[in-house]
C-alpha cells in the first residue's frame, strides 16, 4: 500500500477516508444494536428487514464456510510467524495452529471471565508492543524527517494516482476488517442502546490513530524510495530497528497482534452459528428436550422459545462489563477477526439452570468450525 500510493499525504488520505467511513458504519451498528439489543449481530438485522430466508443462509454460511474458513487462516498465520522464529516444520505448523484454536476455544469454555480477562490482556500487550516501537524510534532517534519531504507528490516506482488509490483503500478496508462483529454480543451487555455505540465509536478512533501513527512511524524509518515491496515494507523496517533480529522481533509482534484477533473473535462467532441460527429454528440432528420456563428464557436468552419446543438455545452470561466491550474491539479491530463455535447440550429430563438446578451436562458437542467462545445449551424439561 505505501509503496503503490508513494506519498506521505496519499497515504495518509487514505487511512482517514476508510476511517470515516469504517466510524459511520461503527455508529449506523451501534444505533441497530440499540434498536435490536440482541445477540447475534448482522443475523439479526437481516431477520427483522429480510425475514427468515435471508438470515437463515446468512447463518449456515457463517456457520460452515465464513468462520472455519477465517478462524484457520488467522491461526495457520499465527503459527506460521511463530515457526519463522523457532524453525518449525510444516507438520508442526498445523500442530500449532490447532493446538491455539483449541486453546482459545478452552478458555472460553472454563470461563467467561478468563476469556476476557486474556483478551483484555493481549490487547494491552498489543498497544504497549506498537507504542514502544514508536518511542524506540524517536529516543534513539534512528530515522530522518526528511523521509516526508516531499510531502504530496509520489515517489519513483509508484502506481499511477488512481489504480494507487483503489489498492490502498482496499487495504485499509481489509485492515479495519473486524468492527461489525462485536454487534454478535450485544445482548449480553448491559445497556447496549449506549455501551455498543460508545465502544464502536472508541474501538474505531482508537484504530485510526494507531494505523495513522505506526504508518508515519514506518515512513520516519525508511524513505518510500527504499522500500523495496508492501510485502517487504515491514521486514525493512524491522532491520532498521533492531539490526538482524527486526525480523525475529517483527515476527513476534504479528503473532501477538493475530493471536489477539482469533480470540476477539472466537469469543463472537458462536453467537450467530451456535447461538441465534438453532434458537431460531433451523433443524439440528442432536437431542434436545421440551422449555418448561419459556418466560425465563425469553427473559434472560433473548429466544423465541415456547413450551413444547424442541430447539437449542444459547447459554450466555451477562457478567462481562462495559470496558471488556471496549478491550473486545480494540482486539478485533487492529488485525482483523475470524472465528468458529462448540455446541453444548445437556442430558434429556435434565433441569433448568435459569431457576437455579443442577443442569446435569452429558457432552460437548466440539464442532463445526473446531473452535468455541461460546456455548449452546438445550433448553431444559421440569
Amino acid at each position: 500500500m505505501a509503496k503503490a500510493l508513494g506519498s506521505p499525504l496519499w497515504l495518509l488520505v487514505v487511512w482517514l477516508v476508510v476511517g470515516a467511513m469504517t466510524l459511520s458504519g461503527a455508529l449506523c451498528y451501534g444505533e441497530l444494536a440499540g434498536r435490536f439489543p440482541r445477540t447475534g449481530g448482522t443475523y439479526v438485522y437481516l431477520l427483522e428487514v429480510f425475514g427468515r430466508g435471508a438470515a437463515f443462509l446468512y447463518g449456515w454460511m457463517c456457520l460452515l464456510v465464513l468462520d472455519p474458513g477465517l478462524t484457520a487462516s488467522l491461526a495457520v498465520g499465527t503459527a506460521g510467524y511463530a515457526a519463522y522464529i523457532f524453525h518449525w516444520s510444516p507438520f508442526v505448523v498445523k500442530l500449532a495452529a490447532m493446538a491455539i484454536i483449541w486453546g482459545l476455544c478452552v478458555l472460553n469454555i472454563l470461563s467467561i471471565r478468563l476469556s476476557a480477562g486474556f483478551l483484555r490482556w493481549i490487547t494491552w500487550l498489543k498497544l504497549g508492543v506498537l507504542a514502544s516501537l514508536v518511542v524506540w524510534a524517536i529516543v534513539f532517534r534512528l530515522g530522518s524527517w526528511s523521509n516526508f519531504v516531499p510531502f504530496v507528490a509520489q515517489r519513483p516506482g509508484s502506481l499511477p494516482l488512481g489504480p494507487a488509490l483503489g489498492i490502498g483503500m482496499v487495504g485499509a478496508f481489509y485492515s479495519f476488517g473486524g468492527w461489525w462483529e462485536v454487534n454478535k454480543i450485544a445482548g449480553e451487555v448491559r445497556d447496549p442502546a449506549h455501551t455498543v455505540p460508545r465502544a464502536l465509536a472508541l474501538g474505531v478512533v482508537v484504530v485510526i490513530a494507531v494505523y495513522i501513527l505506526i504508518s508515519g512511524i514506518f515512513l520516519y524509518l525508511l524513505p518510500l524510495e527504499k522500500v523495496a515491496s508492501d510485502e517487504t515494507f515491514v521486514a525493512q523496517v524491522g532491520e532498521v530497528l533492531f539490526g538482524p533480529a527486526g525480523g525475529v522481533v517483527f515476527a513476534a509482534i504479528v503473532v501477538v497482534c493475530v493471536l489477539g484477533s482469533l480470540a476477539a473473535f472466537i469469543m463472537s462467532a458462536p453467537h450467530v452459528g451456535a447461538s441465534r441460527l438453532l434458537c431460531d429454528g433451523a433443524r439440528w440432528p442432536f437431542p434436545a428436550v421440551r422449555c418448561s420456563h419459556s418466560a425465563a428464557l425469553r427473559h434472560a436468552r433473548g429466544s423465541n422459545c415456547h413450551p413444547g419446543d424442541r430447539r437449542i438455545v444459547v447459554g450466555r452470561s451477562r457478567k462481562l462489563s462495559a470496558d471488556h466491550r471496549v478491550f473486545y474491539f480494540c482486539g478485533s479491530g487492529i488485525s482483523g477477526t475470524h472465528g468458529g463455535g462448540i455446541v453444548h447440550f445437556e442430558k434429556p429430563r435434565s433441569r433448568c439452570g435459569i431457576c437455579g438446578s443442577n443442569p446435569g451436562l452429558s457432552a460437548y458437542a466440539a464442532g463445526l468450525s473446531s473452535v468455541g467462545g461460546g456455548f449452546a445449551g438445550s433448553d431444559c424439561s421440569p
